[in-house]
Parts: C-alpha cells; structure tokens; sequence
C-alpha cells in the first residue's frame, strides 16, 4: 500500500468556492451546487480546463453555464456517434456473417484453417463458448439448441458477439478473404484502395463505442491511431474529425450520414460551442463531411 495520503474530502460547496476564487462566474449557487451533487465535481472538472487561461484562472467572462453546457453537448455527441457507429456495426455483422456462411459454411467460423493465426482462432473460440453461455436462456438461442445442436451458425452467433469480439473475427480472417468481403459490399474508393486497413479502422471504431459507453470525454478525442486514405491525407489522424471520415466511407446509408450532420450540427448550436474546441473540426466542416454523389454518365 502507498504511503501517499489521498486529498482530504471537500464538500461541494467548498469546490465551488474553489472555482469561484478561480473567477468562475456563478448566476445562481443553489443550482450550481445541485448540478455539481448529480455529475460529480471531479467529472465536470474535465470539462472546466478547456475554460482555463495560462495561469489556470478561468478566461474572463466564463460561466458556470459554459462548463455545464459543453459538459452536456459531449453526452449527445456521444449518443449520436453511439447510434452512428451501430448502423456500421449492424452492417458489418450481416456482411461478415454472409460471407463465412457462403464461403466456409454455417460452421466455418470453428475451422482454424479458415484463419490467419491459430493461437488468436483459439481465443475467440473460447470467448464463442462464453457468449453461448451467456445468451444460452434466450429463446432463439434455446431453439436452435434443441433442433440443431449447441453450435451457432454464423447467422446466429454475430447476434450475440460484441463489436469488439466481431472486430476480433474479421481482423483474425485471412487477407484476401478481408479484402473480398470489402470489395463485395462496398465502392467507395477510399475503402476499396484501403481494404486492408479497415480492420484498424473497425478497431478504432470500437474503441470509441466503448469510450461513448462509458461516459468518457469524446470532443477532444485523440487517442486513436487512423490510417487515413489518400483522400484524407492531409488530415491528422487522431481526431474525433478523422474518424468521422473513415465512418462516412464504411456507411453506406446517405439518410442517416445526412441526418447526423444535421443533428451534430444542431447540438453544437444548441450549447453554443466553439468549433475549435471539437478534435479536428475546421469552420467548414459541413461541407467536408457531406457524400459526394458520383453521377452516372449513361454513354
């Protein structure tokens, strides 16, 4: 055990005068104590440095309402990515799946040969018995039991793995089948001429949506590594911004794309935030992000 002695415990009303001596401006106490007894001091503290000067005084003219309203703007950014990365999660299952039952059969997820590395086949045949087990109550798992046997076809077993443990799936295939499954669902070019980094993209996906998951700082994201198309070369590829160019290419409903920037657009209007605060976001970034419909000549 450390000899090191935690912080001595200070009531809200005490991390307020804190932030008051740091010349927050404050409207109303009694609501501000309250807001700070539901989020936690320390949770809105993270959102509190984005507002320091140099000195680690807050820039003239900060409100408590700043913190709070960047505070709140980060948990509906992480809804939306939430939802956004699903529909790309929801159709990589069907995709993967498709393309295992096709080309190995039902079953070929349990043939190691059908896999680059052995030892990695092995660690996710034991998480497969795992989520059997865990899921073995569910009626739809329950009847294939009863007329099939315990083991899942593909079909099924997507249904109950994780994006992590799907990721762990297709990055485990052998190239070329990667490859393939890229070229049978998709035609944007900057995914087809990058076929084999998509993996690391759906990796960087999932971190995310465990980021999103667990209530972590999402707008000042830059803790993943991208390797970004040629297209995208001259972004930095780190930034909550680059991932959403990666996901503009993997998803392949314009609805959806378009309706989120929309929506991300109106959150950001909503709590009025400052672009630059948003992880490689530039003035322009509507028109970065929009689908370029490609125009069909007929010759």
């Amino acid at each position: 055990m450390s000899d090191n002695k935690p912080k001595p415990t200070r009531t809200k009303e005490e991390l307020l005068e804190h932030w008051k001596n740091k010349k927050l401006l404050i409207s109303d106490t009694n609501k501000v104590l309250e807001t700070i007894a539901r989020h936690n001091y320390y949770r809105l503290s993270g959102y509190a440095k984005y507002f320091y000067n140099k000195e680690r005084n807050f820039i003239k003219e900060t409100s408590f309402d700043d913190i709070y309203n960047l505070y709140l703007f980060d948990g509906e950014l992480r809804s939306l990515i939430q939802n956004l990365t699903e529909e790309i999660e929801l159709n990589f299952r069907s995709y993967i799946a498709s393309y295992i039952a096709d080309n190995f059969g039902p079953l070929g997820y349990l043939d190691s040969t059908n896999f680059f590395d052995s030892d990695h086949h092995k660690d996710f045949d034991d998480i497969v018995k795992i989520k059997v087990n865990q899921y073995k109550d569910k009626p739809f798992i329950k009847w294939n039991t009863e007329h099939h046997g315990s083991d899942l076809p593909i079909w099924i077993l997507v249904e109950i793995l994780s994006f992590t443990n799907l990721s762990m799936l297709y990055s485990n295939l052998i190239i070329e089948d990667q490859k393939n499954i890229i070229f049978r669902n998709y035609s944007s070019r900057a995914v087809t001429s990058n076929a084999i980094d998509v993996k690391d993209w759906i990796h960087s996906i999932c971190d995310v949506r465990n980021i999103c998951a667990h209530y972590e700082k999402l707008f000042n994201l830059n803790s993943i590594w991208l390797k970004m198309p040629k297209e995208y070369k001259s972004e930095k590829n780190n930034t909550l911004f680059a991932l959403l160019l990666i996901c503009k290419e993997l998803i392949l409903d314009e609805l959806k794309w378009t309706k989120f920037i929309q929506d991300l657009d109106y959150i950001i209007n909503k709590y009025n935030i400052k672009i630059s605060y948003l992880s490689g976001f530039s003035p322009d970034w509507r028109n970065r992000l929009k689908k370029i419909r490609k125009v069909k000549w007929n010759l």
